[in-house]
């Protein structure tokens, strides 16, 4: 976050600090264990498209309140969910001995595509900017509209994958044997 100091950055994520701790203190054992993982995941990436999308339109001159902290609650709605609903929609599909090894390729897989998804990301907003730099384009105005083109290519992947999860994921019902609040979460 430019001109922010240190301590102001750190203040700046706070409220997303916040909304995730009490999500998953408060919501997320009871709505997983009702709803089973679907619901949630797709939740979660709808709140994400929406989150990327509304960054994708920050002005050069952000308002915290208006351009950036929508954004951090957004996402803030995502991530409790995310450690959790991993863990569940796996383990009622995996041999009881099996656990600790789903649990281990699922986390490495979540870091592993977050590690890539970064870098190409970061690769795309960057080839955009050289770009615009190439066109004369003010270097200020060339990094936003790289940085924004980004997060709508980030949207287009989680577009994809709600699609994805809406099409594959089954709706476990509670009478059908595992329910979520049941199943092990290994954080």
């Amino acid at each position: 976050m430019v001109g922010y100091s240190p301590l102001g950055v750190g203040l700046a994520f706070l409220p997303n600090t916040l909304l995730v701790g009490v999500i998953s203190l408060a919501a997320v054992p009871y709505l997983l264990g009702r709803m089973g993982p679907k619901p949630l995941i797709l939740t979660g990436l709808v709140s994400i498209i929406v989150g990327l999308l509304w960054m994708s339109r920050a002005p050069i001159h952000s308002n915290y309140a208006v351009d950036i902290l929508p954004t951090f609650l957004l996402v803030g709605v995502d991530s409790p969910w995310s450690s959790r609903r991993r863990s569940a929609s796996h383990f009622p599909t995996c041999p009881r001995l099996t656990p600790g090894l789903v649990s281990g390729f699922t986390n490495v897989s979540v870091q592993l595509g977050a590690s890539i998804g970064t870098a190409l990301l970061a690769s795309v907003s960057a080839g955009r900017t050289a770009q615009l730099l190439a066109r004369h384009v003010a270097r200020s105005e060339a990094l936003a509209r790289g940085f924004h083109f980004g997060f709508q290519v980030a949207a287009i992947c989680s577009t994809v994958a709600f699609l994805v999860a809406a099409l594959l994921l089954r709706v476990r019902r509670a009478g059908s044997g595992v329910v979520a609040a049941d199943v092990p979460v290994l954080e």
